[in-house]
């Protein structure tokens, strides 16, 4: 073990998880796309050998999973619109509000009541590549849009083997996240 300064364990709660090296994990989860991260700082509890990951320069992560999902080939799934809502830190009335939309429209195209038109879609794209996403939130009144992308510690210490719509991952090198296929993380 590394003479790291202990952290919690998310599992039985005591400071006894230290870095132990560099791990893949998944970002995302059960109602938005799981994308696998590699080279992530893992982290082992020392009390009951639990692994949990820390994932750095979130900011920097988010701004590639906007650009790669805004860019992407192809149609948006619902869970990659709803993803991209989140990553934009927005409500649903926010998504409705930017878009010209009602806020009913929005929860159909998520929940695969309504497709999307390709004008909507390529609104929304265009939206997410030339705003900034929420970055306060904080102080935002609409903090919970976030709140599912906290998720992802549950499904790396279970060791799920997500099956994403979104055939890309992210690597983090010394100077940052790069995108790669979802295959690429060893």
């Amino acid at each position: 073990m590394s003479h790291d300064h202990p952290r919690p364990c998310p599992e039985c709660g005591q400071m006894r998880a230290h870095r132990n090296g560099v791990g893949n994990t998944t970002y995302g989860g059960r109602t938005v796309p799981e994308v696998r991260l590699c080279n992530v700082p893992r982290y082992v509890c020392e009390n009951c050998d639990a692994e949990s990951f820390s994932i750095p320069k979130i900011m920097e992560l988010r701004a590639l999973l906007r650009k790669a999902y805004a860019t992407s080939p192809g149609r948006l799934a619902p869970r990659e619109r709803r993803f991209l809502r989140k990553l934009m830190g927005w409500a649903v009335e926010d998504t409705a509000q930017e878009l010209g939309v009602t806020e009913a429209r929005v929860r159909r195209w998520e929940r695969r009541v309504d497709a999307m038109t390709y004008a909507e879609e390529i609104g929304l794209r265009t939206v997410v590549l030339t705003r900034p996403p929420i970055q306060d939130y904080q102080n935002h009144e609409h903090a919970r849009a976030i709140d599912a992308l906290m998720a992802w510690s549950a499904a790396a210490s279970q060791n799920v083997d997500p099956s994403p719509l979104f055939p890309y991952g992210a690597e983090l090198h010394e100077e940052g996240w790069q995108a790669h296929q979802q295959a690429a993380c060893a």
